[in-house]
């Protein structure tokens, strides 16, 4: 049985539809040199579709970290609201340990797959300078699968990692300025807002991610 990673459809997400504005990549006339790759894969071009595979199934994941995160911030602000203001200091710690410790841990595993984002960019990369390495420029600069060459894979995905990189930052801030302004309930409004908003991650975000999904043959 293979053990080649797919696309996780069971994980829930959606795209935005992409708008004018957004639209960046245009179609590659596909030149002589190398054919589109399509149906059963092997070597190179196989590893760059279970790379594009891994980064989509672990989005999803950070995604879910982002929906726990929120909720885990809904239930301190509402430790933190007026009708336990009677509650003594001491009462109001032992009730937020708990949260802090569970939004820590999710962090924890936000930046888990930061870490694997950063692996799967460096092995697009690598496949890209092997390419290099094998055949004339020519060769490596015509479509991998439909119009994209495989730069522009790993280029795309080091695009979306440095989203993830100063999103995660953001969210690491966050979680240290709760743990020293537990009584301020208007600045964990404003940061639960960050949380959920997310702005380091760009409108074209979903463009670009499912733009890689089609290109690599997932889709």
């Amino acid at each position: 049985m293979s053990n080649t990673p797919k696309v996780d459809r069971s994980l829930n997400t959606s795209f935005q539809s992409p708008t004018p504005d957004t639209l960046q990549f245009s179609p590659i006339n596909v030149q002589s040199g190398r054919s589109p790759l399509k149906g059963r894969l092997t070597g190179d071009a196989r590893k760059v579709k279970d790379n594009i595979a891994d980064l989509y199934n672990y989005i999803q994941k950070w995604k879910k970290c982002v929906l726990d995160g929120s909720k885990c911030l809904a239930e301190i602000t509402e430790i933190l609201s007026e009708e336990n203001n009677a509650t003594k200091s001491e009462e109001i710690i032992r009730m937020l340990l708990p949260k802090t410790s569970t939004l820590e841990n999710i962090i924890e595993k936000m930046e888990h797959y930061v870490n694997k984002f950063q692996a799967l960019n460096k092995s697009l990369k690598g496949i890209e300078q092997l390419e290099l390495f094998r055949n004339d420029d020519s060769i490596v600069e015509q479509p991998l699968f439909q119009t994209w060459t495989i730069s522009e894979f790993g280029e795309q995905s080091e695009r979306l990692l440095r989203m993830y990189e100063k999103e995660l930052e953001l969210k690491k801030m966050i979680f240290k300025n709760i743990c020293h302004n537990y009584a301020e309930k208007e600045l964990l409004i404003f940061y639960s807002s960050a949380w959920i908003h997310e702005p380091y991650i760009e409108l074209q975000h979903d463009f670009l991610l499912e733009s890689m999904l089609v290109e690599s043959g997932h889709k």
